[in-house]
């Protein structure tokens, strides 16, 4: 059979939309029609009208004694975009920024820990200098800077564990999925249909791993409908599905800042991203260890002051990093045009059931909009398959 559809979608869905790879060309295709009528007692994908649609691929799947085939296309299908903004030269710029402090901290942790302070007024270095004579004063920085740089994790300086956790947040900011659900309701008899598609989550990598952040509230934000046209054609085990022009926002710092403290609890075995400096750096045991450094008779002291800097100076630091990282906003994701191809079977050569079973090798013409940098072309590709009925069915 071949079969019209028209799409009327909710703007929710991330770039992604559809998401779609890569297709395998070895499928079974139209000579494999009286395959998928073998183990289906509907008569696999026959037709969903009269019968002189099928016929002409495979007689045995046109008439089954008056039952009614199933609609191909109807169902609820996952989606999956993939996304690496590192391939746009315009981009990594604005998102490698958001880890500048970070940086810094690995490079000059006391340098940054004054930085921060001084930056938000708060009182406790200053309190910490008020007690010191000068001549310490002017070593504080260096007593610091001497126990991260000489602090070990594990035999690991704690310097390169802060310099591999920047590279790896680099990778969930620049490389990710967006996840959402399509459901797509049967055929008229005009062979005209309805799709519904919304966001399900965005996924991030993470040392091998992939984390998935669904936060209802995230999701909520993005559920602003726009109708977006769209057209398939199915029929002999495959066909073609065609979405137009269309956009919404996708608020990526948001999710990203959810997706980082996923990763360090499953890394560090802490709550979040501060936990895990703090593991990191441990404010306690460089408080112990700048109060007994000592210049002739002189010695710090004043333990408390000391953890106080390098607390607060942590807190600064991740606020700073987190505050970065949720600005990292595309404003509007553009679709242009989009293409998939559509598979009736689960995996290649499988049994086919006359239904749409996967999406392969789809396309997105992407653009997105960024503050600072307007519109800037991104690869979109997607693929998909079926999780469920339509709810209409």
């Amino acid at each position: 059979m071949r079969a019209r559809l028209r799409l009327a979608l909710p703007a929710a869905v991330l770039c992604g939309l559809l998401a779609g790879c890569s297709g395998d060309p070895d499928q079974p295709g139209d000579d494999d029609g009286g395959s998928a009528g073998d183990d289906s007692s509907d008569g696999g994908g026959g037709d969903t009208g009269d019968g002189d649609q099928g016929g002409d691929d495979s007689g045995d799947q046109s008439g089954d004694d008056g039952a009614v085939a199933p609609d191909p296309i109807a169902g609820q299908y996952e989606i999956v975009t993939t996304y690496d903004v590192s391939s746009s030269p315009l981009l990594p710029g604005v998102i490698g920024g958001s880890l500048s402090a970070l940086t810094s901290l690995s490079e000059d942790p006391a340098g940054t820990f004054i930085a921060v302070l001084d930056q938000a007024n708060l009182p406790v270095l200053d309190q910490l200098l008020a007690v010191l004579p000068d001549l310490l004063v002017d070593q504080l920085a260096g007593f610091i800077n001497d126990f991260v740089f000489d602090r070990l994790i594990d035999g690991i300086p704690a310097t390169q564990v802060m310099t591999d956790l920047i590279a790896d947040l680099a990778g969930i900011l620049t490389q990710f999925e967006v996840v959402s659900a399509l459901e797509l309701s049967p055929m008229d008899a005009d062979g005209v249909s309805t799709g519904t598609h919304r966001l399900s989550g965005v996924r991030f990598g993470w040392r091998g791993d992939s984390l998935l952040v669904d936060t209802p509230a995230l999701l909520d934000e993005l559920t602003i409908a726009r109708d977006v046209a769209g057209s398939a054609t199915f029929g002999g085990g495959d066909g073609v599905l065609e979405l137009g022009d269309h956009a919404f926002h996708l608020p990526l710092g948001d999710f990203a800042v959810i997706g980082i403290d996923l990763a360090v609890q499953q890394t560090f075995g802490v709550e979040d991203l501060r936990a895990a400096l703090g593991a990191v750096v441990d404010c306690p045991g460089l408080a112990e260890s700048v109060a007994t450094r000592c210049i002739g008779p002189i010695c710090v002291g004043h333990r408390d002051e000391v953890q106080a800097v390098c607390e607060s100076g942590l807190d600064l630091v991740v606020a700073q990093i987190e505050e970065r990282i949720t600005s990292i906003d595309f404003t509007e994701m553009r679709f242009s045009q989009g293409d998939a191809v559509l598979r009736d079977a689960g995996e290649d050569g499988g049994a086919q059931d006359g239904l749409v079973d996967r999406i392969e090798s789809g396309n997105w013409q992407c653009t997105v909009e960024v503050d600072g940098v307007g519109a800037v072309p991104l690869p979109s590709p997607f693929v998909g398959h079926r999780i469920g009925a339509a709810v209409s069915d």
